[in-house]
């Protein structure tokens, strides 16, 4: 992949972030046959809900998009903390998949501090599979999540 650079997040990103949830979440909704035409609007409001509900509960987040050349590409949001990173949500475009950004994005976020703690969604085997190639341990469970955790050694 070309070099990744990261900025942080502004309002003029909103209509990536708006794309970025749309290519992640459109998925779930084709497998279920839903026509294109009642997909949007589901996928408007959902989006909206999500970013209303990040705003509230992550006050302190640090949201950065992942430029690749001229094009962004990711989304990273953390909420930083004295002893540790809470990773929020990591999302790479689906052109870009593949390339290594997410893991490098991770990797970046650990020269930052010694401890990261994240929750994946239970049934996203592609994101478990790859925090565990990163050295991320599982430490519980919370309904539909996994709790998992980096430590420097």
């Amino acid at each position: 992949v070309d070099r990744i650079s990261l900025r942080p997040a502004a309002p003029d990103d909103e209509p990536f972030l708006k794309e970025l949830f749309f290519d992640i979440r459109r998925p779930e909704f084709e497998m279920a046959g839903m026509p294109v035409e009642q997909l949007k609007p589901i996928l408007d409001m959902q989006y909206l809900i999500r970013k209303r509900s990040y705003e509230d509960t992550y006050r302190d987040a640090r949201s950065l998009i992942a430029v690749v050349g001229n094009e962004p590409a990711a989304n990273i949001m953390t909420v930083h903390e004295a002893n540790e990173v809470h990773l929020i949500d990591v999302a790479v475009l689906g052109k870009f998949r593949g390339q290594g950004i997410g893991s490098s994005l991770i990797e970046s976020l650990k020269t930052e501090t010694d401890k990261i703690a994240l929750m994946v969604f239970k049934t996203n085997a592609a994101a478990i599979r790859l925090y565990r190639k990163l050295g991320f341990e599982r430490i519980g469970e919370d309904g539909m999540y996994e709790m998992m955790e980096w430590k420097n050694a």
